[in-house]
């Protein structure tokens, strides 16, 4: 199989990946950066598996470091019972002996060691299970969208889109009875039911839980709004001063600087239009304009010139496969010009 077709469990099946992600191989480390640098559509199942990889790891060395002294005192025990048992019975069996040498009953003491060996192991790991089971610590998988949408599907079956500019951390599994993510950004999620693990989206200062349903949840670090829009099921949304359910067609927005809070009606085709990669400005200053420009295409937009046409306001919908076609509309209606250098954009007003 290429590598190209790997999944993450593939990955963690392989030998020189393992190797590489170990430390034991420098070059097979360099060979799968380099992979991974000219292959970024392979990077979330590359990252995945290093972090399964992790966790792995850290079990096994804290379990390890935590039982090695304990398991070599219960076999000092066991040595120390078996040297008793000989000690005792040592007269016993000196004179009844078998054909080969040995102590007649010397086949039950062996019996007896046996038995001792596995009560004392079965004992010992009864003993530390509640331990092993709150062992673990996972691993948190970051997963950064620089322009576009991308998504992710995660350890349970759930499936979270991602918008530009966004960036959602997550366990690479899930071992108890929660489902946490943090987002940044905006995203839409469709989550698979598990009514004994609610999941929750920590974005903003809001705290969305739900146990299987579909949502967008918009919650970029420089918006003063954070939103939560339910298109089906029904989640509660909790934040500063109130905790409060949502039904379809519902929208909790969430104003970060006044702490407002209010629930409003909206339109989940308009709303979700950037699933389509489709932007769509509705009033929307220039200012507001550069900003979705930025996040969409991982650019940096300059304005220069005139500071008079900040008041103008763009509606409109555009598809984002063409910057310049977006650009050549703004500039159409600003009576302006722009230069694209790289990810630099200039917009020169008049």
């Amino acid at each position: 199989m290429k590598y190209t077709e790997y999944s993450t469990d593939d990955f963690l099946m392989d030998d020189y990946f393992l190797s590489a992600m170990k430390g034991k191989d420098p070059e097979a480390k360099k060979f799968w950066d380099k992979w991974v640098s000219d292959h970024p559509e392979k990077k979330e199942e590359v990252d995945e598996a290093v972090s399964l990889l992790q966790v792995m790891d850290q079990d096994f060395e804290l379990l390890k470091d935590k039982y090695t002294q304990d398991v070599e005192s219960e076999w000092d025990f066991i040595r120390q019972q078996t040297i008793d048992v000989e000690d005792t019975y040592q007269a016993t069996f000196t004179a009844d002996k078998n054909k080969s040498g040995l102590p007649k009953y010397w086949g039950y003491i062996a019996a007896a060691s046996v038995l001792l060996l596995v009560g004392m192991w079965f004992t010992f790991n009864q003993r530390n299970a509640d331990e092993v089971i709150t062992t673990p610590s996972i691993a948190l998988v970051e997963k950064t969208v620089a322009r576009g949408i991308e998504e992710v599907k995660l350890a349970d079956g759930s499936i979270v889109t991602l918008k530009a500019g966004s960036t959602l951390k997550y366990p690479a599994v899930y071992t108890n009875n929660k489902r946490n993510v943090e987002l940044v950004g905006e995203a839409y999620f469709d989550i698979a039911k598990d009514p004994k693990r609610p999941f929750t989206v920590f974005a903003g200062n809001v705290e969305t839980v739900v146990h299987g349903t579909q949502f967008n949840v918009a919650a970029y670090a420089t918006d003063e709004d954070v939103k939560v829009s339910l298109v089906e099921g029904s989640v509660s949304v909790k934040s500063d001063q109130v905790d409060v359910k949502l039904v379809p067609g519902k929208q909790f927005i969430y104003n970060r600087s006044t702490k407002a809070e209010q629930i409003v009606d909206f339109d989940p085709e308009k709303e979700l239009l950037w699933m389509q990669k489709i932007i769509v400005f509705d009033k929307s200053s220039l200012n507001d304009v550069v900003t979705e420009l930025e996040r969409w295409y991982g650019v940096k937009v300059t304005l220069i010139g005139s500071q008079n046409k900040n008041d103008a306001q763009f509606t409109g919908k555009f598809d984002t496969s063409s910057l310049n076609n977006i650009l050549d509309n703004i500039c159409f209606s600003l009576n302006a010009k722009y230069e694209v250098n790289g990810k630099e954009v200039k917009i020169i007003l008049q």
